[in-house]
């Protein structure tokens, strides 16, 4: 752990676990870099709320993303 790492309280800290995003800018790490790095906004109008919701109507919504094994992609055996 780096010195800087040590200092942080609890509550701010980060562990990485993998290398994947589920984003509004992409599911894959190239799509999700290469919206990122072109200033593409993955904020957009809502269209997983009812109509006439009273909650925000904009927001970054995931919307390639299905919860299916296969937006994860290939998964290593070893890790199964």
């Amino acid at each position: 752990m780096s010195a800087a790492s040590s200092m942080l309280p609890d509550h701010q800290r980060v562990v990485i676990t993998g290398l994947g995003v589920v984003s509004p800018l992409g599911r894959d790490l190239v799509s999700f870099w290469n919206n990122l790095s072109s200033g593409s906004c993955g904020i957009s109008e809502l269209d997983c709320l009812p109509p006439n919701s009273p909650t925000p109507r904009f927001g970054g919504q995931a919307k390639c993303f299905t919860g299916d094994i296969g937006d994860f992609g290939p998964l290593d055996k070893a890790l199964q």
